[in-house]
């Protein structure tokens, strides 16, 4: 299993979901009250679970106008994952375009990240495999397989 720490708590990723699963949910959580304008707390909130804490302080961060462009694409993706594990698939699909023009890459005035770039994509990507799955249990396999 492939894992890596999260604000010192181990996390391990589900083999068939690519979901991450939190070793210490309690310690996790506390990092997040104690931190809770730091930005990787959206991520730490998805991670266990409280999707709507997530979204409020992702939109939050997101409302700090004061971020480069390559800082926004970063939370603006963090937010449309919390999007697409609340099942709003085209909502969060919205957000990781967005967040695909934050990197820059099709102006050439602008810093870019190519590595952010390919990130956001390998998110969009598993979000509309979801969003597939969610569409085929739904009853829709033409909806599915459009996606």
């Amino acid at each position: 299993m492939v894992g890596f720490s999260a604000a010192g708590v181990q996390v391990t990723l589900d083999d068939d979901t690519l979901r991450e699963i939190v070793e210490d949910p309690d310690a996790l959580s506390r990092w997040c009250a104690q931190n809770p304008e730091d930005p990787r707390s959206v991520a730490y909130l998805r991670m266990l679970g409280r999707l709507d804490e997530a979204a409020i302080a992702a939109r939050r961060s997101l409302e700090q106008a004061e971020h480069s462009a390559l800082v926004r694409a970063v939370r603006r993706t963090r937010y449309a994952h919390v999007l697409q594990w609340q099942g709003a698939f085209t909502s969060a699909e919205e957000q990781f375009d967005l967040a695909a023009e934050e990197t820059g890459l099709e102006d050439p005035t602008s810093p870019s990240s190519l590595a952010l770039l390919a990130s956001v994509f390998q998110h969009r990507a598993k979000c509309r495999f979801d969003h597939a799955l969610a569409a085929q249990e739904a009853g829709s396999p033409r909806t599915a397989a459009s996606l």
